[in-house]
């Protein structure tokens, strides 16, 4: 690859800052740099100086062009163009049509073998630069940089600050230069648009150098990234997340190193005052001083945003709003759009520019009406929301910024915040004296200090610098508050959203699949499905407690509505009597729902084994944790047939003997049985069957009756059974002693 630039040792001071301390880099064709730091480091004076765009500046060191370079640059500011979109954008094509009129002039004079050497070259040129579709391809750049047809005709004078970049994007995609300059290309961009510039910019030919702060843009398309800190430009080897490990570990190192070198100074001093050779001792002073000469590294105390939220219950509804209609006089911008927020979603807005992302946030927030009649908006008790906006950024003009962020947290904790942020001297300052970057980053430290559950953020990442961005996003991510945001920011969206919502023609529609799937067009046909039916996107469950409110507010404005006889025809009167009794009975069922199940009505236990029943329906059902027995009890005779149902493979003997006799019992003292009747069509055996207290009657059946139960449980006296001859008992006190016998042998009674 040929070297197309060379930085050796450029060094440039403007006042007492060192914005460049020995810069030194090459760029060579086809390669792809991207440049990162944080805001105000240098980044654009370093591509103005390269552009050669920084007029008479001091500098030293070099800066080594190859010869005939072809260079691009598109500058984050407003441009001194003039005149229409179209020229514009068709200044680009300057080379291209340079060489175009070579080509017709060398047509005319072919004559000897120089001449046609050199229409040869000129064509090579001509087709390497893409002259045949040059002035379509720009045609199309314009086409997915926003500008139709019919803004073709535009003065650039009228053009928004976002747009300028865009025309000066497609103006040097159009020139295909050597070593195109790029600062800041994806402001201003929405998604689809920066898809498409990743992908252009990934297979344009030319080398790039890249100053961006979209983590996603520097990682698709940058193969080195250059940092810029502190005035020194240091090189690592790959895209952005490569850097952010290699500078972690690179940073991790140099601590290492520095306490190794702070111990090993405390070492030798320790060693020179104990050591009573001179000789021994200035050999060791010689050490200590090259020892001295070693910058210690500081480890940062606090580097990280954190965002506490007020806690609410798992699943609850939080915000609830229906039929949010937004009209402009050309089309619609929502139409009747509904969203429900549960704790712990996390939902991202995400759609083209213009199609009224922002105004639906407005809508939410209260800053705007929706347009249709029924329409509402509606936040759960607890809740407490935060508000970042595009503009104001949560701050109130007039009010310094640390009384505002004191507000929430004491002095010293807004201090801090401010300057995790980089605005440790902002504390004193008016929100209206401070720049768009810095206003930003004021708005983050502030919404750091709010204590909500329910926030609203519109471009929380625009005008912040990477370290910030990534900052903010650990806060969201670490944090329990629900949120709704609307971004570009694709890896913010990536690493945040646990739902991607998408506004475009008016609709807003869920997407399977994160980002990925809105790219897809994979929409989430069932967005009420519960969790398990969906692991990878969980939907929240409806909130029963918010659905009874609605029932009651309902049932209040109907019954006022009938209160009034005067007000209604027969026809609404009776609609809204209908409507009533639905109403009342659904509120029933759900106050219903939070009642516990009722006990069963008849329990009865043998040997440990549980039987109940609630005694309606026919057949009668006996149910213990193992089985069941229904008892099909004939009216009249009061003759009962068991059957065991549901017996598990499991079920051991004993405890089927003690779930028939706890049928029994049920069924002989509770139901009036006379006799019971069975199938032996179970793995018990005769004796098993005699110790549940039935006889066998041959064929399989075995029978038991009320007098044979009662002389069994000791319920009537038995012949031969006499009473104590110690004392005589009367009738409760004989009961009494039956009882305990009965309590002896193991019996355990109603």
């Amino acid at each position: 690859m040929a070297e197309l630039l060379r930085l050796t040792g450029v060094q440039l001071r403007r006042g007492a800052q060192d914005v460049l301390r020995g810069a030194s880099f090459t760029l060579s064709s086809g390669e792809k740099v991207g440049l990162v730091g944080r805001n105000g480091a240098g980044k654009t004076t370093l591509l103005s100086l390269i552009a050669d765009r920084q007029g008479q500046v001091t500098t030293e060191g070099q800066i080594l062009r190859a010869p005939g370079l072809r260079l691009g640059y598109v500058e984050q500011s407003t441009s001194a163009w003039r005149g229409t979109v179209w020229e514009v954008a068709g200044a680009g094509l300057a080379y291209v049509r340079g060489l175009e009129a070579a080509l017709r002039e060398a047509e005319a004079h072919l004559d000897d073998d120089a001449r046609l050497l050199h229409y040869g070259e000129l064509t090579a040129l001509f087709e390497g630069a893409g002259g045949y579709e040059a002035e379509a391809a720009m045609q199309s750049h314009l086409s997915r940089l926003g500008f139709a047809r019919a803004d073709y005709a535009r003065d650039v004078t009228t053009l928004s600050g976002g747009e300028w970049v865009r025309l000066g994007l497609a103006r040097a995609l159009a020139e295909r230069p050597d070593l195109l300059l790029l600062d800041e290309p994806s402001s201003y961009l929405d998604l689809p648009t920066k898809g498409w510039v990743t992908e252009t910019l990934a297979r344009l030919p030319s080398a790039l150098l890249l100053a961006s702060h979209d983590r996603a843009l520097l990682d698709a398309v940058c193969t080195r990234t250059l940092e810029l800190k502190d005035g020194v430009v240091t090189g690592y080897r790959g895209g952005y997340s490569r850097y952010r490990a290699q500078s972690s570990h690179a940073a991790a190192r140099a601590v290492r190193q520095g306490d190794r070198a702070a111990h090993e100074k405390r070492t030798l001093a320790a060693r020179i005052r104990a050591q009573p050779t001179l000789s021994t001792r200035r050999s060791l002073e010689r050490r200590l001083s090259r020892l001295g000469e070693t910058t210690p590294v500081e480890t940062p105390k606090e580097t990280s945003l954190t965002l506490s939220a007020p806690p609410v219950k798992p699943n609850s509804l939080l915000l609830d709003a229906r039929h949010l209609t937004l009209t402009q006089p050309e089309r619609p911008l929502v139409n009747d759009a509904s969203l429900r927020l549960y704790a712990g979603d996390k939902v991202a807005l995400v759609g083209p520019n213009g199609v009224g992302k922002t105004s639906l946030l407005q809508t939410l927030t209260g800053e705007r009406e929706s347009e249709h009649p029924e329409a509402s908006v509606r936040l759960s008790r607890g809740v407490r929301l935060a508000v970042y906006d595009q503009h104001s950024r949560g701050l109130e003009d007039g009010v310094s910024v640390g009384e505002q962020i004191s507000r929430n947290v004491s002095e010293p904790r807004a201090r801090s915040l401010l300057a995790l942020v980089g605005l440790a001297d902002a504390f004193d300052r008016a929100p209206e004296s401070l720049s768009g970057g810095e206003r930003a980053r004021a708005g983050v430290a502030l919404l750091m200090a709010t204590d909500a559950n329910l926030l609203l953020l519109d471009e929380p990442s625009e005008h912040l610098d990477i370290e910030t961005v990534e900052k903010l996003q650990t806060a969201l991510q670490d944090t329990d508050a629900a949120m709704v945001f609307v971004s570009h920011d694709a890896a913010l969206i990536d690493a945040v959203a646990t739902r991607v919502l998408g506004l475009d023609g008016g609709r807003l529609n869920e997407y399977r699949g994160g980002l990925a799937g809105y790219y897809a067009g994979t929409l989430r046909l069932e967005p009420d499905l519960p969790a398990a039916s969906d692991p990878d996107e969980p939907t929240p469950v409806t909130d029963p407690e918010a659905e009874l409110v609605a029932l009651e507010d309902e049932t209040a404005v109907t019954e006022d509505l009938l209160a009034d006889p005067l007000r209604l025809t027969e026809r609404d009167r009776a609609r809204l009597e209908r409507r009533l009794r639905e109403l009342v009975h659904s509120r029933s069922e759900r106050y219903d729902a939070r009642l516990s199940a009722p006990l069963p009505r008849y329990r009865a236990v043998e040997s440990g084994v549980e039987v109940t029943t609630n005694g309606d329906g026919r057949p009668i059902i006996f149910s213990s944790s193992a089985a069941q027995v229904l008892l099909y009890l004939d009216a009249d005779s009061r003759i009962g047939h068991l059957r065991l149902r549901d017996a598990r493979d499991c079920l051991l003997p004993w405890a089927e003997r003690a779930l028939f006799r706890g049928a029994a019992r049920l069924a002989f003292e509770v139901f009036g049985a006379h006799t019971l009747q069975l199938q032996r069509d179970t793995n018990l055996s005769a004796t098993d069957f005699e110790a549940t207290g039935f006889q066998e009657a041959g064929d399989g059946w075995w029978v038991q009756d009320r007098d044979h139960y009662a002389r069994r449980e000791g319920l009537v006296r038995p012949v031969g059974l006499r009473r104590p001859k110690a004392r005589r008992l009367n009738y409760p006190q004989w009961r009494r002693w039956v009882a305990r016998r009965r309590q002896k042998k193991g019996k355990v009674a109603l």
